[in-house]
């Protein structure tokens, strides 16, 4: 959280002096580091989600170099954002082949997600009914227009 250290305001005092330049200044330049830290802040969780994005199952994993590419983003702010996700357990690394590819974590909130959406629980029983009329295996499927696939989420 980041805290102003402003003086506080006095009424009382009618003859006070105006700040110096130099006192405005440091003080705009602190307001500014401020705001600078937050969008930073703001910037990196977009970037991480980016990232995240590239593990959607069309490549099994990445090397540093090509993930840097595909997010446009340099390879240090990459690497640095892999360690952290690393971490957590939402990527893992194979140190003998410098790749990256999805860990259990975002396996685990994945299959979570998945298993909860609303539209399973609506489409089951026309999906029970389709299989048992025509005595086939039946699969409700997603398709994502955006990334041009399509994602099966019940049987």
């Amino acid at each position: 959280m980041v805290r102003c250290s402003r003086p506080a305001l006095n009424f009382g005092e009618s003859r006070r002096r105006p700040p110096s330049n130099k006192a405005a200044i440091a003080e705009i330049k602190q307001q500014a580091g401020a705001v600078a830290r937050f969008a930073d802040a703001k910037g990196t969780v977009a970037r991480t989600l980016e990232i995240i994005q590239c593990f959607d199952g069309r490549r099994a994993d990445w090397a540093l170099a090509d993930l840097a590419s595909a997010v446009d983003l340099p390879r240090s702010t990459v690497h640095r954002l892999l360690g952290l996700m690393q971490q957590n357990g939402f990527v893992e690394a194979d140190a003998q082949i410098r790749r990256y590819r999805p860990g259990p974590e975002l396996y685990r909130i994945g299959a979570k997600l998945a298993a909860n959406m609303p539209i399973i629980p609506l489409a089951m029983p026309i999906l029970h009914d389709i299989a048992r009329t025509s005595d086939e295996t039946t699969l409700l499927s997603l398709f994502y227009p955006k990334q041009l696939q399509k994602a099966f989420v019940a049987q």
